[in-house]
């Protein structure tokens, strides 16, 4: 967790007052004077709630000390195993809190190459989600029917509107764009991008669809695809 002097030292960095983390962090001014001052010792929820505000202004922590600014940052991820490696650090970059993946464009081709390449592991991440409080949303091509997650959690878009190729993951300060070469996906660590795509989504997330009760799950314990009605 954050100690009194990272908290006094990441103020500084962005020149906020006490009343400024105070406003982010939805908690009281003399809540956060007493911490800082060594006056009263914080709640785990309370520290986790200051280090959210300051993770939302690009503050990074380092060890019991260290205090950075995080910049823009672009990367690379390649190899078979790319999506994988974005879920872990979807996983862990939400673990703490929950909060949000958004994901457009997915598409039923991409699913079932995951699928195939490891349904088990695909089963394994959705329950690590959905037990750290991970809420999924998709914007997928009207018509298509292979769910991994909630039903409500998915809205149809038109066919001239989904963009095939284009899928992107948003989620905390970051989105992944998965480019036209299958195992190699863009990293871009930038609120500002994050923002504006998120944006976007909601955007689009409105303007959507919602699915047909038919749809197609990923089985409790098998690894085939099946297909059922679960109208009343």
């Amino acid at each position: 967790m954050i100690t009194r002097e990272q908290c006094r030292a990441a103020r500084g960095l962005l020149g906020w007052t006490q009343q400024d983390l105070a406003n982010a962090a939805g908690l009281s001014k003399t809540a956060i004077n007493n911490y800082e001052r060594g006056l009263s010792d914080a709640k785990e929820d309370t520290l986790r709630t200051i280090l959210c505000a300051f993770d939302g202004a690009r503050i990074s922590f380092i060890g019991s000390s260290g205090v950075q600014m995080r910049e823009d940052t672009l990367s690379v991820i390649k190899g078979s195993d790319s999506y994988f490696r974005l879920l872990d650090d979807v996983c862990e970059s939400l673990k703490d809190d929950g909060g949000e993946l958004l994901v457009c464009n997915m598409s039923e081709a991409f699913e079932q190459k995951m699928l195939q390449a490891d349904a088990q592991k695909i089963r394994e991440y959705q329950k690590k989600m959905t037990d750290a409080g991970i809420v999924q949303r998709f914007l997928v091509k009207k018509g298509d029917h292979l769910f991994l997650s909630e039903e409500k959690r998915y809205r149809w878009i038109d066919d001239h509107v989904f963009g095939f190729g284009k899928l992107s993951f948003i989620y905390r300060d970051k989105m992944a764009l998965k480019l036209w070469y299958d195992d190699m996906l863009l990293m871009i660590n930038s609120k500002q991008a994050s923002d504006a795509e998120r944006e976007r989504f909601e955007m689009m997330w409105k303007q959507a669809s919602i699915p047909s009760p038919i749809m197609t799950i990923l089985p409790e314990s098998e690894s085939s695809i099946s297909r059922y009605d679960n109208k009343e």
